[in-house]
Parts: C-alpha cells; structure tokens; sequence
C-alpha cells in the first residue's frame, strides 16, 4: 500500500498547489474588467438622461400647476400635507414624454430646499398631470416636453 495521500482539493475544484501557482492575476483582472463594464453603463445612462433633458421644448413658462386640495383626491397618494405636496400640473402642448422638475422644501438638506425630479408619460395639452412631490412649498424650475 505504497499510494501516496490523495491531494487536497479547494472547494471549487482547483487544488491548492494549482491555485497558489496561478495567483490572484485573473481574478482581479476579472474584477477591474467587469468595474469598467459598469462605469461604462453609468456612464451612457448618465448620457442619455442628460441628452433627454436637453432635446424637446421648454414649456416652464406656459405650465399652469395648482395644489390639490382636496382630501378625498389625497387620500390614497399624499397624506400628510406637512411632507409631501399633491399637484395638477397642465403642460401648454401635447408631449409623448416629459421631465418635470420642482424645488420643495423638504428639511433634509441645509438650506431645506431639494430639487425633485418626476418623468412622465404622454401629457395631453389642457389635461392636468398628477404628480407628487417629496416635500412642501413647490417651485416649478423646469418642465421639458418631447413633442407627440
């Protein structure tokens, strides 16, 4: 019975002496290919928000945008009326798709002011859009409409 002791094998099927030969080389390579995969796809979806927020017209000037008051309306979206605000807001045209950006006070930061920042869907020229917003006190900053 001359047969030597079987191996040691790792947990993923490599034994050690393999491992320790190979080093940690391909495994880190593997990682800093796929962070750079990642800071690629940051980047394009940083890309084109930005290139969305740019293309279209800027309908701030003609929107109308009204507090809903009503509690039955708010029920269900906006509760508490001393941390979230419920709004119609009409755009002056038709737009496939459209950015809506408020500032609200929100008590978060230091001068309280935040800027919320909602995407719609289709916004039909003359019909009122919901939208709520994570604060109170509402300035409209920008409204950008893809025509459609």
């Amino acid at each position: 019975a001359g047969a030597s002791a079987p191996e040691r094998r790792h947990p993923y099927g490599r034994s050690r002496r393999e491992l320790a030969r190979r080093g940690l080389g391909p495994s880190i390579a593997a990682v800093c290919a796929l962070a750079g995969v990642l800071v690629v796809l940051v980047s394009f979806q940083d890309s084109t928000r930005a290139q969305f927020t740019t293309i279209g017209a800027d309908l701030t000037q003609g929107a109308i945008v009204e507090p809903v008051l009503d509690p039955a309306s708010r029920a269900s979206e906006c509760v508490d009326t001393t941390s979230c605000t419920l709004l119609d807001m009409t755009a002056p045209e038709d737009c496939s798709a459209a950015l809506v950006r408020f500032e609200v006070t929100t008590g978060r930061s230091d001068d309280g002011r935040e800027t919320e920042s909602r995407e719609l869907g289709a916004v039909r020229a003359g019909s009122p859009a919901r939208v709520v917003l994570g604060g109170v006190d509402p300035e409209l900053v920008y409204l950008g409409c893809e025509p459609g």
